[in-house]
């Protein structure tokens, strides 16, 4: 828990004396996310399973066989980084995660508003869950880092969808597939940027993407994005069935939740925004829906765990657009609140298993 303070305290500590410089401030939050990531040992309940995977595809004698139900890229890179170890393994794709997140916060986010992103980024929820589920966080990190340098202020309109940087977007995103099978829904990002602008017909698509996925989902989402086998031993402590981790929606988030999805959709409709800016939006309300949703498919709501971090951003984004300042100081000030709660909820029985933080140099001294 201490761990875990000094890093919240640290992180605050250090938007605020660089709020003068807004790439200086992302850059060293991000830093010091990567060190807390990248040092951590026995930090959330799928750690030890990982390790057990790694160090069972390290050996020289394993071969990989159509009986693993696991993503045979996720096999190959383990295989690849075996001479680093598992730690070093850790190490490194936690700075690939620190520096998606670098990516995401440097298109958008302003001085001011690096203090609350940031934590709202690494608070509970996506963050913690990511730090668990590694195949995952590699592909959300390698999606952060597509969608800053291939997709963001460069598309347009539809014929920019066959541009080869957007072509290079859907072959990153089908290598990520070979980590995570689940990657293969970030294939609609770019779509989302040709969307028309201040369009309530855009706003009635997305209402009812949530009511496909709250009644279709169940029998059609979640069987496709499921990528392993309860039969698999590795894969025996992500039985969903005897899990209840995902818990019941209490009313202070399904309020925060709504406020957050109103506010997004009022930017949406009110300001005219740039293609990248409207993106991050709808991005983020899609991420509600499914946050929600995930509330009694878990399966369905794992795919929420790609976008997190662009609610976040977006709330940085409706701050920075909002004119009337007592609807801004409000909505500020619920928004501290909510990302404070989500810091809290990291020492609480409630977020599921989760250990408390140690470091790996309780292992090696």
């Amino acid at each position: 828990m201490l761990y875990t303070i000094v890093f919240y305290i640290l992180l605050y500590i250090v938007a605020v004396a660089n709020k003068n410089n807004c790439r200086k401030a992302i850059k060293y939050v991000c830093i010091i996310s990567a060190i807390y990531m990248g040092i951590r040992y026995d930090y959330c309940p799928d750690y030890p399973a990982y390790q057990r995977m790694f160090e069972e595809f390290s050996r020289p004698d394993f071969v990989y066989t159509d009986d693993i139900h696991l993503e045979y890229g996720w096999y190959l890179l383990n295989k690849w980084c075996s001479p680093i170890g598992y730690f070093g393994f850790i190490f490194l794709s936690s700075c690939i995660y620190a520096y998606a997140l670098y990516c995401l916060l440097d298109l958008k986010v302003t001085s001011k508003y690096v203090a609350i992103t940031i934590l709202g980024c690494v608070s509970a929820g996506g963050f913690t869950t990511l730090l668990s589920a590694q195949r995952q966080m590699l592909v959300a990190a390698l999606f952060m880092i597509g969608y800053k340098f291939l997709l963001a202020n460069r598309l347009e309109k539809w014929r920019d969808l066959l541009k080869w940087r957007s072509i290079v977007y859907y072959v990153l995103i089908i290598v990520c597939s070979y980590f995570h099978r689940s990657a293969l829904f970030l294939l609609i990002v770019p779509f989302v940027f040709i969307l028309p602008r201040q369009s309530y017909l855009v706003l009635f698509g997305v209402v009812a993407l949530a009511f496909s996925i709250v009644t279709f989902g169940s029998t059609y989402i979640t069987d496709f994005f499921q990528s392993y086998s309860e039969e698999y031993d590795y894969y025996s402590y992500l039985n969903w069935g005897g899990n209840t981790w995902a818990g019941s929606l209490t009313i202070a988030q399904g309020s925060m939740w709504l406020v957050l999805f109103l506010s997004f959709s009022y930017c949406y409709i009110n300001f005219n925004l740039s293609k990248t800016e409207q993106s991050m939006l709808l991005i983020s309300m899609l991420a509600i829906i499914i946050t929600l949703s995930g509330y009694y498919l878990p399966q369905v709501g794992r795919l929420a765990h790609y976008f997190y971090c662009f609610t976040y951003v977006s709330i940085a984004l409706v701050c920075q657009k909002f004119q009337n300042k007592k609807f801004y100081l409000m909505y500020y000030c619920i928004c501290w609140v909510w990302v404070l709660w989500n810091c809290l909820k990291i020492f609480t029985i409630n977020v599921g298993t989760f250990q408390e933080y140690k470091t790996i140099f309780n292992v090696l001294l």
